[in-house]
């Protein structure tokens, strides 16, 4: 009897995101879009929360998410912010971002010239889940890489190797092609794990992945809704003050900062789409009970006022 034949589109899921893009002449080109590749599970991958940093010119705006990202940078330098710590970064570096850290690219001008790639995953799907006394799986999806891997660095070479792969695997589309690319993330974890690349264990660390989910998934379910810290303290299962110490270590603000940061993004992408929908709807539907307080908070984060930032969007229509 033969063996049924596996096709490429039954690893069409897996979710891995790989894109390029170049800028030059003060405009961004897309070498290879995100939707081309993987199809990303959306709460694995890309989760935004603020425009928190505003000097130099702004190529990936402050955020972060719930999968691991690495950046090759292939031209010119970037400042990279992560958790609030810049790193320079040049030709050569390959720059990792872990799950929940906070992270932005920027650039010294608007007319240099940069170039980057991107892979994004998630490590609690690349691996199965952790069975009986088998906690292999287990200690790689929690690993928690360095940062900054300067291209002095001996892994440094290899990495973007494995990187440059992926990238070609995605554009040849061999028989195999996807499969390819989930062992070249084995092997990239396997350098990691050879080169001593990796953070020590810490306790905001232990606790992130899965406090962190329950934190996001409480917003999202409540975003209509007051939500006071002493609530989602319950939700988790903390006191106030432990929840308010630990959230503080892992988001590096406090929840109400964060919390109106989420919220005031969520309005802005809300207009973004050309809702048309007053002041005090687009207020209260991101849980904003004083109409005063999200004016603000809003100008706070986007720089102008929401009656402005509305007229901007209705003129451009």
């Amino acid at each position: 009897m033969s063996s049924p034949k596996m096709s490429d589109g039954q690893f069409s899921i897996l979710p891995v995101c790989i894109f390029k893009d170049d800028f030059e002449n003060g405009e961004r080109v897309h070498k290879m879009k995100l939707n081309d590749v993987f199809r990303p599970i959306p709460r694995a991958v890309a989760r935004s929360v603020c425009n928190a940093m505003q000097a130099e010119y702004t190529f990936t705006p402050y955020h972060y998410h719930e999968g691991i990202e690495i950046l090759r940078i292939n031209r010119g330098c970037a400042t990279v912010v992560i958790n609030s710590a810049p790193i320079k970064a040049f030709e050569g570096d390959v720059i990792i971002v872990n799950s929940f850290e906070l992270h932005g690219l920027y650039l010294a001008s608007a007319d240099v010239s940069f170039s980057r790639t991107c892979v994004m995953f998630h490590p609690y799907f690349l691996f199965p889940m952790e069975g009986g006394d088998n906690h292999f799986f287990e200690n790689l999806r929690d690993i928690r890489f360095e940062n900054h891997i300067s291209a002095s660095h001996p892994a440094a070479a290899e990495l973007c190797r494995a990187i440059d792969d992926m990238v070609e695997l995605y554009r040849a589309q061999p028989n195999g092609w996807s499969v390819s690319v989930y062992a070249t993330l084995i092997r990239f974890y396997a350098l990691i794990a050879q080169y001593a690349l990796y953070k020590e264990e810490s306790e905001a660390s232990s606790y992130m992945f899965g406090f962190m989910q329950r934190v996001s998934d409480y917003i999202d379910k409540n975003l209509e809704e007051p939500i006071s810290t002493a609530d989602i303290a319950t939700y988790c299962q903390y006191s106030t003050e432990h929840f308010c110490r630990l959230f503080k270590k892992c988001f590096n603000q406090t929840f109400k900062e964060y919390l109106n940061a989420f919220r005031v993004q969520k309005a802005k992408a809300f207009i973004d789409l050309g809702n048309d929908a007053t002041l005090a709807a687009v207020s209260s539907k991101f849980g904003f009970t004083n109409q005063n307080h999200f004016s603000r908070m809003f100008k706070k984060h986007i720089g102008v006022l929401p009656s402005e930032y509305m007229n901007q969007k209705k003129e451009m229509k």
